[in-house]
């Protein structure tokens, strides 16, 4: 048996125990505004939305082809020819009458003729085309039955239908679907203000030159991209110094016009990392130092009624903690439903090495095999610093506190990254 994780002591607050108490702190008032469908992406609906009507609004057409009378197959000549008479277009309708022996020239989406309760396809048709009025049209079929080819009134929605609870955050797909019902703005909730700043002497922004024990400031970056992705309105705040001074004046002017201030950095327990004791100089810290790997040095906590989250310095525990405890947390206090996010079996394509004692988020590769079966192909470098991991790997294999090594072709409890991040 493997020892105890050397990281992981009695003080550790267990990873289950601190998601808890973040979600049952995301508590603020929420302000209602309208935006315009096209500014609406990744905002969350303040209310439930029905469909005002029918989706489609009329009968139409699935298919280029030629609408008529079902009964007419058995009355007309054994030949089945039918006078051409008009055409239905998408947007300009046949407004006339189709009798006995007669069909209807029509367009995909275009409306069904009143007399009309079928649609044979073109590619049916033993005339060939220029499709001239009065041309006799026949069909190479044996049989049309009612409703062919046809797309009903309110097949895709009907009016009253629930489309969307309050609390839902809108994608592409849900605002073309608005847009689709006649809808132009829609009432959400004001999207979250975030401060983002990143902390330590070492940090140089990327696109200037590097010197000597300097890196380039990625968390930054990362984080910044990952809160406008989705949706909340983010405060670039930069690079603070390793000065506690500078720190306690940046967080307080923070506060003021924030919801959140989240960092990266100074959170740990080297000499020169200032802002842990200085958020609970300003305000409260809740929460600090979890049992997970990475991310051990997240922290959590208030100055006023803004809400700070500290975010570990090494690149992948800074992402690993945004993405399990940061963003259901950011998610409840914007006022989106929260559901689980997804998980699910696959089989270890490799040995890995774990001890007990923290909850482990170990980065793979997740992928169908040839036989339709899950596979996780753990990446040999799960080091907390090494953020090329995280580009690589597409999920997590989730490893309980207390598990320890396993071996190839065991099973193991898999996230995706997309399942993260689309919850």
């Amino acid at each position: 048996m493997l020892q105890s994780d050397p990281c992981s002591t009695p003080d550790l607050i267990p990873f289950e125990q601190a998601l808890a108490l973040l979600l049952s702190s995301a508590t603020r008032e929420l302000n209602v505004v309208s935006v315009p469908l096209w500014q609406a992406l990744a905002r969350v609906t303040s209310l439930a939305y029905r469909s005002p009507v029918d989706v489609p609004n009329f009968d139409n057409s699935a298919m280029d082809g030629f609408a008529l009378h079902v009964d007419d197959i058995a009355t007309i000549t054994p030949a089945k020819s039918f006078e051409l008479i008009g055409r239905s277009m998408a947007g300009k309708p046949f407004n006339g009458q189709c009798k006995q022996g007669q069909c209807v020239r029509i367009m995909t989406g275009a409306v069904i003729p009143d007399e009309c309760n079928a649609v044979v396809m073109q590619e049916k048709a033993t005339t060939k085309s220029p499709y001239e009025l009065g041309t006799q049209i026949s069909f190479d079929i044996n049989e049309v039955t009612a409703g062919q080819n046809i797309r009903p009134k309110g097949n895709d929605i009907r009016q009253g239908e629930l489309l969307f609870e309050a609390g839902h955050r809108l994608k592409s797909a849900d605002l073309g679907l608005l847009a689709s019902l006649g809808l132009h703005e829609i009432k959400v909730f004001a999207p979250l203000k975030i401060a983002v700043f990143s902390s330590g002497d070492e940090l140089v922004l990327p696109g200037t030159p590097l010197t000597e024990g300097k890196i380039y400031d990625s968390n930054r970056i990362t984080t910044i991209a990952l809160l406008s992705e989705l949706g909340f309105e983010v405060i670039d705040l930069g690079i603070l110094p390793d000065d506690p001074d500078v720190i306690a004046k940046a967080l307080q002017a923070a506060s003021l016009k924030a919801d959140v201030i989240i960092t990266s950095g100074g959170v740990s327990v080297g000499e020169a990392d200032y802002l842990k004791e200085t958020v609970e100089r300003l305000g409260k810290l809740s929460l600090w130092k979890i049992a997970m790997k990475p991310g051990k040095p997240f922290a959590f906590g208030n100055i006023d009624n803004c809400y700070f989250l500290g975010l570990p310095g090494n690149p992948v525990s800074s992402m690993v903690t945004l993405m399990q405890l940061g963003l259901p947390f950011l998610r409840k206090l914007q006022g989106q439903t929260l559901s689980s996010p997804k998980t699910f079996s696959a089989t270890l394509h490799q040995k890995i090495r774990k001890s007990p004692g923290r909850k482990d988020f170990q980065r793979a590769i997740i992928q169908l095999d040839n036989e339709g079966e899950w596979l996780a192909e753990p990446l040999v470098n799960q080091n907390s610093g090494v953020l090329s991991s995280m580009s690589r790997a597409n999920g997590f294999i989730l490893l309980p506190a207390d598990s320890e090594s396993m071996d190839k072709g065991a099973k193991v409890k898999v996230q995706l990254f997309s399942d993260l991040i689309d919850s």
